[in-house]
């Protein structure tokens, strides 16, 4: 795991992670705690096999002092490991726990108590990054990662390969590496989270992989762009059997959660209310719709003159898009990108073009922004879509959606214009 050094800046998106937890006494050992639904799992701070609330009070206390530096008093210590640690003792002893134990299962032992300090700093830290790079610009620059040893241990596990394998991953030049979007991931954790730790102690991480490497190691295409599919709707939300739900949990969690609601048998959970989308307005998935336009390029010297020069484009509602080096996303980080995706980017500037101005609908977002979606025909016949978003800033992004079915993502929101067909 890596060297969890406490900084003096608190990170807002790890503070908002761990507060979001609520203590969780309980006689659970890990194991148990496994079979709890991960999004339950989630938002609980817990211990295994601890049952005593003032001692989670406690731990919870300390760490949130130490993801969230603002809480400490001027006058006090940084809350490192050691810190944490000692204070732990302390208020255990004072609790009348019997001390001087060194098992990993003795809730005294400093191997226990490190063990907790790390697990829930590196989690929060390793989430805050994870959101991160969830940003569009962030997946386009840096769509994969390779997963690595990140720290050395006495006796490293040597079945990560072997795991690698069965959650589904592929190696590739003797290196574990998948896009961010890969389900490889959640299925590698022991925890089902996309992100790090993804065991106790495991000493392993992740590294991000820039768009070029992804290429040369085939975890993308290389004749035309291809990206990612942000989340506009940006929420937490989760469907869980309530099976899988503990019986002296679920009364609480239904209370304590946002929008929770039991629903076909399940427990549905999210941190706010979604959007409405292509589904709830009765409209047909774009899978369904017959390609609207044909794929047409320009060349790369014309097209970086237009950008130069900057131009604006009008969509059917009459406002307007404005292309230049300033507003395309990607012009503004060219020299971090790959040269043949911003080539093939280049020369097919008409399509980005004829996505705001031809669009077939336009979907609008709380934030200010609007969505234009098209389909069309590629040069080798294939059924292909793309996305074109212009932010409040006036920034336009712009996704080529390699499955047609990936323009539903962009789907929602309020639709403020649908093309008829015909027109």
């Amino acid at each position: 795991m890596p060297n969890l050094s406490v900084s003096l800046a608190s990170d807002p998106k790890a503070v908002s992670r761990f507060e979001g937890r609520r203590a969780a006494p309980s006689t659970r050992t890990s194991a148990e705690w496994e079979r709890v639904a991960p999004a339950l799992r989630e938002k609980c701070f817990f211990s295994a096999r601890v049952n005593d609330a003032e001692v989670l009070g406690k731990m919870r206390e300390l760490i949130g002092k130490a993801v969230d530096s603002s809480k400490r008093n001027p006058n006090e210590a940084l809350v490192s490991q050691d810190k944490f640690i000692s204070e732990m003792k302390s208020f255990l002893r004072s609790r009348g726990y019997t001390m001087g134990g060194s098992k990993l299962t003795d809730i005294t032992s400093r191997r226990r108590l490190g063990l907790i300090y790390d697990m829930n700093i590196q989690e929060a830290r390793e989430y805050a990054r994870y959101v991160r790079g969830q940003d569009a610009d962030a997946l386009d620059m840096y769509p994969a990662q390779e997963f690595v040893r990140v720290e050395s241990r006495r006796v490293p596990r040597t079945d990560w390969p072997m795991r690698w394998r069965a959650a589904g991953g592929k190696i590739r030049g003797g290196r574990m590496v998948a896009l961010k979007s890969d389900p490889v991931w959640t299925n590698l954790s022991r925890f089902g989270r996309p992100y790090p730790p993804f065991d106790y102690g495991s000493g392993m991480g992740v590294e991000d992989i820039d768009r070029e490497e992804a290429v040369e190691l085939g975890l993308l295409p290389d004749d035309e762009p291809a990206d990612e599919i942000p989340d506009f709707d940006i929420r937490l939300e989760a469907e869980v059997s309530l099976d899988r739900i503990p019986e002296d949990m679920l009364d609480s969690i239904i209370k304590e959660t946002p929008n929770a609601r039991i629903e076909g048998g399940k427990l549905k959970m999210s941190d706010k209310k979604p959007l409405p989308t292509w589904r709830d307005t009765g409209l047909e998935s774009a899978r369904n719709w017959k390609p609207s336009v044909r794929e047409t390029t320009i060349s790369k010297t014309e097209a970086e003159k237009k950008l130069k020069d900057g131009f604006a484009v009008s969509d059917p509602t009459g406002n307007a898009a404005v292309f230049s080096d300033d507003t395309i996303h990607w012009r503004k980080s060219l020299t971090e990108k790959d040269a043949a995706d911003a080539f093939g980017r280049l020369i097919r500037l008409p399509m980005a073009e004829m996505c705001v101005s031809r669009s077939k609908e336009i979907w609008q977002l709380p934030n200010g922004m609007r969505n234009y979606v098209l389909d069309y025909t590629n040069r080798n016949g294939k059924h292909k879509g793309i996305a074109t978003s212009v932010y409040p800033d006036g920034g336009v992004h712009t996704y080529f959606i390699e499955d047609i079915n990936g323009l539903n993502l962009f789907r929602k929101g309020e639709c403020i214009y649908r093309k008829k067909d015909g027109d």
